[in-house]
């Protein structure tokens, strides 16, 4: 009897962990899912929105308009090396510009301007083929127009070539007949090159046998303010077919020591026709044309 009651005592309960860790579960997964019913039920009722991940916003790329900033080019008559001067950063001015700011007494008390403040560059070529004042004498206000000399170097006896810068509305000591009108001079085109010619009749109409001689001139323009370089060379006709053509048409005087000769003022017109139109075909003039040009390469707007 003691026995039975030993062996029922010392029995341990049996626990059924398979059973403990299910309900476990459960409890946890309900109270999940309650949870989740109360946030939606709390978000409905506010009007909130639901939490979501970020989602970084695509912003398209701004389109700048390009902006083109004009750059002024200065049409040439011709272009033989002329763009290896630098004027990129040189700003245009024009010439009555220059004479108003830079014409200035200087310790003689006359009025000029420096070489560097006109409203062209000189290239190196044409300094180095001519002697060229530092200072011009200026006509400012009176005409707006400046003149000055390239003064041939190595040469007996120097040549002189004439320069002009002037516009359109520039006076010549108050009279426009050097500028603007063209009327004393004739146009003749000698292949690509347009040049301007006259005739200097000795007073009166009288030649020798020294020859005459023949102004010749080109220019060019600056189409951005109307600024005008023009230069001007003489010519001395002593031999040749123009020489023989003055000869035609006028009349030897008796007695004279320089040998004159006497041009039939009834035939200047007819005299002067037959000239230019003899001119293109001259050796004299072909060449003072081309050096004309060559010179004018040399001078470049600001």
């Amino acid at each position: 009897m003691e026995d039975q009651n030993t062996i029922i005592q010392d029995e341990k309960p049996k626990i059924n962990w398979w059973m403990n860790v299910s309900i476990l579960l459960f409890v946890v997964v309900f109270a999940l899912i309650g949870y989740i019913i109360f946030l939606l039920d709390r978000y409905k009722m506010t009007g909130l929105p639901l939490p979501t991940k970020a989602i970084p916003a695509v912003v398209a790329p701004t389109v700048v308009p390009t902006v083109v900033v004009p750059t002024m080019s200065v049409p040439l008559v011709s272009a033989n090396k002329v763009e290896k001067l630098n004027t990129t950063n040189v700003p245009v001015m024009s010439l009555s510009d220059s004479l108003s700011k830079y014409c200035l007494k200087d310790t003689n008390g006359q009025i000029k301007i420096s070489l560097d403040r006109i409203p062209v560059i000189l290239s190196q070529e044409i300094k180095r083929k001519y002697s060229i004042s530092d200072k011009i004498e200026c006509a400012y206000p009176d005409g707006n127009y400046l003149i000055f000399s390239f003064e041939s170097k190595g040469s007996d006896p120097k040549t002189y070539n004439d320069v002009y810068l002037y516009h359109a509305r520039s006076t010549f000591m108050g009279m426009n007949d050097n500028f603007a009108q063209l009327s004393t001079f004739h146009r003749i085109d000698i292949a690509d090159k347009k040049v301007f010619l006259r005739i200097n009749f000795p007073d009166p109409l009288g030649f020798t046998n020294l020859g005459f001689s023949i102004d010749v001139f080109a220019e060019k323009q600056n189409e951005i303010n109307g600024t005008i370089v023009r230069i001007k060379k003489g010519v001395v006709i002593k031999t040749g077919p123009a020489m023989d053509l003055m000869k035609k048409y006028a009349k030897l005087t008796p007695g004279s020591s320089m040998t004159e000769y006497q041009l039939d003022q009834e035939k200047v017109t007819e005299y002067e026709g037959q000239l230019f139109k003899l001119a293109p075909q001259l050796s004299q003039i072909i060449q003072v044309s081309n050096d004309l040009y060559a010179d004018l390469d040399g001078v470049v707007f600001k």
